[in-house]
């Protein structure tokens, strides 16, 4: 049985939607910075840490707890961000059930790892 010609544009349309979607996915990474920017930390669509960088400022110091404490903040602020960035992309093509970014980012800001 064939599909009418409204429903089957629908489908291309969303098929194409949907692999432009899946590209911009693959090339997404947010960079977050640390106050002082002495620590620059770049995540991937999926989380991981593609990139940190390290200013030589850090050796100014010799409170080690002080800058894994930064470095694991700003991976966080990252992370935080290219999860927002994942739900402002998607957002077009998901039901209107879907959280808020507003309910995501209260969300986010409750879980353990964001606290200072």
């Amino acid at each position: 049985m064939a599909l009418p010609l409204e429903y089957e544009a629908r489908y291309e349309k969303l098929q194409q939607d949907l692999l432009a979607l899946q590209k911009s996915i693959q090339d997404l990474s947010e960079t977050a910075y640390a106050p002082d920017r002495t620590v620059a930390a770049t995540v991937g669509a999926r989380g991981e840490l593609r990139e940190l960088v390290l200013d030589p400022r850090i050796y100014r110091s010799t409170d080690a707890k002080a800058l894994a404490a930064t470095i694991k903040q700003t991976i966080w602020d990252a992370s935080t961000a290219v999860t927002t960035r994942l739900v402002e992309l998607t957002r077009p093509l998901l039901p209107d059930s879907v959280m808020s970014e507003r309910e995501l980012e209260e969300t986010l800001r409750s879980r353990p790892e964001a606290r200072r």
